[in-house]
């Protein structure tokens, strides 16, 4: 493989990286592989430049864009120059199943989790594929085989040390456990998690993750609370999911809380205005196709709500079809609900408006 020194220019791209300044990585990266010139190359420093742009990308929730690099930097890494400091590419494969999840590919999410699972893996790696799995099974419906997965993932966790792994997979069984229903324990359950969770990051190089992730686990539950109509809860919630989203460029993250208070304002009979609308573009320009479904369905309950019985109807059904599409088990059957809910009748054409 020869000499192992990084030329220059990937030692400033790792720099920039490591230090946290993901947007010097998102707009200088294939000027920095220019630089690179042969030492680009797949066998030599190219894919590790491209595995730092796609977990930049991907830490900025450009999913899309993320997946093409993830993807280049995991089919050359370990036979490159940069494989002495990033390895095999196991990180950017945890990455990837992320983006893909993202994304609803979950099929090509679960494929590439499976390779993170066997022994001889970084525990870490393992503990976070079996958290992807679950959440794979989740979105085809199926609670108990993430409930499955989460036990392992626990198992895994308690072997890394440290408490942020076990807080993390104990905040996706509470977005397991709303799923399901089951409401007033997720609402306890989350509580708990944004506890745990404070306490995991705080003081920490990790606060930053730590308080992301409480972030999008109030949101989630928020959500959840909205829909089974406890509006107390979802105020709440909200509340602390905005007091801890510290990580500036997530659109996908920004977009879900506008969902969630498009909701609580509409169980408030307060005007929400197009906070729904507007997520949902948010959402489908990320690529982050399930998220855009359910932001389409809250449009649908907007719509219902203000009066626009046939724009309900064409949303909601548009919904229906994207987790159909998806392969998203309960909120299939969740949206085809509300559409018989909302019945079929026709209104004047310019009342029907399209996602």
């Amino acid at each position: 493989m020869g000499v192992r020194i990084a030329p220059a220019p990937y030692r400033r791209h790792r720099r920039h990286y490591e230090r946290g300044d993901h947007d010097w990585v998102v707009i200088n990266s294939a000027a920095t592989l220019a630089e690179l010139g042969e030492q680009a190359a797949p066998d030599r420093w190219g894919p590790g430049v491209l595995a730092r742009l796609g977990a930049a990308l991907a830490r900025r929730q450009q999913y899309g864009s993320a997946r093409i690099e993830l993807e280049r930097s995991c089919a050359a890494l370990a036979s490159s120059a940069a494989a002495h400091e990033l390895g095999d590419g196991e990180f950017s494969q945890l990455q990837l199943v992320e983006v893909l999840i993202a994304m609803g590919r979950f099929w090509e999410a679960r494929t590439f989790a499976e390779r993170l699972l066997p022994p001889g893996h970084h525990l870490a790696s393992r503990t976070g594929a079996s958290r992807g799995l679950a959440a794979v099974h989740l979105a085809g419906g199926d609670s108990a085989g993430a409930h499955a997965w989460l036990d392992e993932a626990a198992a895994r966790a308690a072997g890394l040390g440290g408490d942020l792994g076990l807080a993390l997979v104990h905040a996706d069984r509470a977005v397991v456990v709303a799923a399901a229903g089951r409401l007033g324990e997720a609402v306890t359950m989350c509580t708990e998690v944004l506890r745990r969770l404070d306490r995991a990051g705080s003081g920490t190089r990790s606060t930053t993750m730590a308080l992301t992730h409480a972030s999008i686990t109030a949101a989630t539950v928020a959500l959840h609370a909205a829909h089974g109509g406890d509006l107390t809860s979802a105020t709440h919630l909200l509340a602390e999911a905005d007091r801890r989203a510290v990580l500036p460029h997530r659109p996908a993250d920004e977009a879900n809380r506008d969902v969630v208070r498009s909701a609580v304002a509409r169980l408030s009979s307060q005007p929400p205005g197009d906070l729904a609308e507007r997520a949902a573009r948010i959402l489908g320009a990320v690529g982050a196709e399930p998220a855009r479904a359910v932001a389409v369905r809250e449009q649908a309950m907007v719509a219902a709500a203000t009066g626009r019985q046939a724009s309900a109807v064409v949303l909601a059904d548009h919904a229906a079809g994207a987790f159909t599409n998806l392969g998203m088990g309960i909120e299939r059957r969740r949206t085809e609900a509300l559409v018989a809910t909302l019945g079929l009748t026709d209104g004047p054409e310019e009342d029907r408006l399209r996602p």
